[in-house]
């Protein structure tokens, strides 16, 4: 059965999560980081920010990034400090660069199969990446999940129904999850019976207890590609 409607006559569904799938999320992090230092340099005279939270960073601590510089470069102004690091960080619009080999696969892709894109998180952040990255022409569908608030980002399905009510395909094995989170971004798929490929180019979680394993992996775009193509998606 094939989708019908503005859609076209496409026989496959491809959802793509965003940060550390399309593009390596520490880009975002690192360019905001930099706004960050640029507010508190001048505006406290503390220096060190930049350093100390890119290096807790890439130690895996990214939702700790900033409490952790703090910490090391201005015992106990955490409560003071923070405030305006954030404002600088989230009023920051990167400068991303969608990888050359990922635009050409969604290019290739987009003739043959519904493409879209589920992404949690910050909205106006993920807005940003969107727009630096010049997603919004690859794609049939974009749904950033914050904008229905915070209790539908994944593993809440809707974002993944959404996508089977614009592209109505009948076979749930013709709808592919592309994603790198196994924290997160396969639960659903898994229970729709979708088939699933995690990334693993950019990052490569463990997975947690209660995570969700993809059918399948990729540890390079080539990989991806391969893996998509033996799923029957003709491009």
């Amino acid at each position: 059965m094939t989708g019908s409607g503005q859609f076209g006559e496409r026989a496959f569904a491809v959802v793509f999560d965003l940060d550390d799938t399309l593009f390596p999320e520490r880009d975002y992090f690192f360019s905001g980081i930099l706004a960050a230092e640029q507010w508190i340099v001048p505006t406290h005279g503390i220096n060190g920010f930049g350093e100390a939270a890119r290096a807790a960073f890439l130690r895996g601590r990214r939702g700790h990034a900033f409490d952790e510089a703090l910490d090391e470069i201005a015992p106990g102004r955490r409560d003071e400090l923070m405030p305006g690091l954030l404002a600088a960080y989230r009023a920051n619009k990167p400068k991303l660069v969608l990888q050359p080999d990922v635009r050409a696969l969604l290019e290739r892709m987009r003739p043959h199969a519904f493409l879209a894109l589920a992404s949690d998180g910050r909205l106006q952040g993920q807005q940003d990446k969107v727009d630096a990255l010049g997603l919004a022409p690859l794609f049939d569908h974009i749904r950033l999940t914050d904008s229905w608030g915070r209790d539908f980002w994944k593993p809440h399905p809707r974002a993944c129904e959404e996508v089977m009510t614009l592209c109505p395909l009948g076979e749930p094995s013709h709808y592919v999850f592309v994603g790198d989170n196994p924290a997160k971004d396969f639960h659903s798929p898994v229970r729709l019976g979708w088939r699933s490929i995690r990334v693993q180019y950019f990052d490569n979680r463990p997975v947690p207890p209660g995570g969700c394993e993809a059918e399948t992996k990729a540890a390079t775009l080539a990989g991806l590609q391969e893996t998509l193509r033996s799923f029957g998606i003709p491009f």
